[in-house]
């Protein structure tokens, strides 16, 4: 069985780099960056509804607070989802990356 990278080579697939103890902890820290992401996105739409409810007293018009706390609370959750999912594509990237390198040092070894 043969990978074809964009080197255009052609790879034998051999022994696997990337152990079951190397993707767990890749998965552990796309874990922990995860819950930072989690984290700092809670709290900013967690300011836009304390703003909206009036946990917080601020000197303006209900339809300009209205408004500024969707706002709070749109960036807080598009933050969660954009950093969990960069979180992901890092951790899988630098695991490719990882492993193509390996691979390649393999073959220059060999050949």
């Amino acid at each position: 069985m043969l990978i074809f990278l964009a080197l255009g080579r052609c790879l034998p697939v051999g022994k696997m780099v990337v152990t079951w103890g190397e993707a767990f902890s890749a998965a552990a820290k796309g874990v922990a960056y995860g819950i930072l992401w989690y984290i700092l996105g809670a709290l900013i739409a967690g300011a836009g509804y304390a703003l909206l409810n009036g946990l917080v007293e601020v000197p303006l018009n209900a339809f300009t607070l209205t408004v500024v706390s969707a706002i709070l609370m749109a960036v807080g959750t598009t933050l969660v989802m954009l950093g969990v999912l960069a979180a992901a594509i890092k951790m899988l990237s630098e695991s490719v990356a990882q492993e193509v390198v390996e691979r390649l040092r393999g073959e220059t070894e060999q050949g």
